[in-house]
């Protein structure tokens, strides 16, 4: 199956932006056989990538909030993101809206969503861009992030879709419900 997917993959060009500790870049690898084009992220996530950058460390890494200006980047197929979830996670019990750690659609952290998302369709143009995020995107506390999600969407002539699922259901024997959104670089879905 391995190889039958290289043989799949061999002209499929990917990169990944926040890819954080980088376990979805990492399963990106093991799905097309290779290695992403490049990552993008920003100085945030610094400490947290330092070990998907000391592992690829042939692969490029741009950060973004360190560049004067932003040179054109290679089309690829696919964007994958791994952006901070606390503002829709069911662990963030913060009330504290003027904190900037509260939960919810208006929670700050969502905002690194939004930014790599447009980023990502103004300056890439990928067929799809693919993220995870905490299940509570799906529910009803996602639904202000959902609606500017599809803003943006039709902004870059994207659809978008999300789904829900859980880690029980694709052979990891720990119970992680987790939202995946997708921007389609078509209509619909």
């Amino acid at each position: 199956m391995e190889r039958r997917s290289q043989e799949m993959f061999k002209d499929v060009k990917y990169a990944a932006i926040v890819p954080l500790i980088g376990g979805f870049v990492l399963g990106n690898a093991k799905a097309t056989g290779k290695k992403p084009e490049y990552l993008i992220s920003y100085s945030a996530f610094a400490a947290n990538e330092s070990h998907i950058k000391n592992y690829w460390k042939d692969v490029p890494f741009i950060t973004l909030d360190q560049l004067d200006e932003i040179s054109s980047l290679e089309k690829v197929d696919f964007v994958s993101s791994t952006c901070p979830c606390a503002g829709l996670s069911m662990l963030n019990a913060s009330q504290k809206t003027d904190s900037g750690k509260a939960r919810g659609s208006d929670a700050a952290q969502n905002q690194w969503m939004y930014d790599t998302i447009r980023f990502v369709l103004e300056n890439i143009g990928p067929r799809v861009l693919m993220g995870e995020n905490a299940p509570g995107l799906y529910g009803a506390i996602g639904e202000g992030v959902v609606d500017k999600m599809k803003i943006i969407a039709n902004e870059f002539g994207y659809s978008l879709s999300l789904v829900k699922t859980d880690t029980v259901f694709h052979g990891i024997p720990q119970a992680r419900k987790r939202t995946f959104y997708f921007f389609w670089d078509s209509e619909f879905a």
